[in-house]
């Protein structure tokens, strides 16, 4: 691990929000109405059901629901200075740079590549 100078001259970060992907959601129209009144293993049960049904319904065109279709993008916190997944890893004012009772951590960086986060940086 680097020392407290080391740390202090190490690069920084800014933690960046980057669309991955982006899904279609769709939530048929009787979810709403069982949902509290159902478990989750139910739910999945009911809605396992519903997707067979609604295969059929596109092979023949004969629903009249009202189905709501969604866009949901799926965003991840990037690190700025290697563009991996953001994970954050605390760093503390010790040769060693671990955070103890005595030494709290005090830097927050990218467990990544080791970039200190910028204040206000994300």
């Amino acid at each position: 691990m680097s020392t407290p100078t080391t740390i202090m001259q190490a690069k920084t970060c800014t933690i960046k929000r980057v669309l991955v992907d982006a899904k279609v959601e769709i939530t048929p129209p009787s979810y709403a109405y069982g949902y509290w009144r159902t478990t989750p293993q139910e739910r999945q049960r009911n809605l396992e059901q519903w997707v067979k049904e609604f295969q059929d319904f596109l092979r023949d065109h004969r629903s009249q629901d009202a189905n709501i279709l969604s866009v949901v993008p799926v965003y991840e916190k990037r690190c700025s200075a290697c563009d991996k997944e953001y994970e954050a890893f605390m760093y503390a004012d010790t040769p060693d740079g671990v955070a103890t009772a005595e030494h709290p951590a005090i830097h927050e960086g990218c467990a990544s590549c080791g970039a200190l986060k910028e204040k206000g940086g994300g």
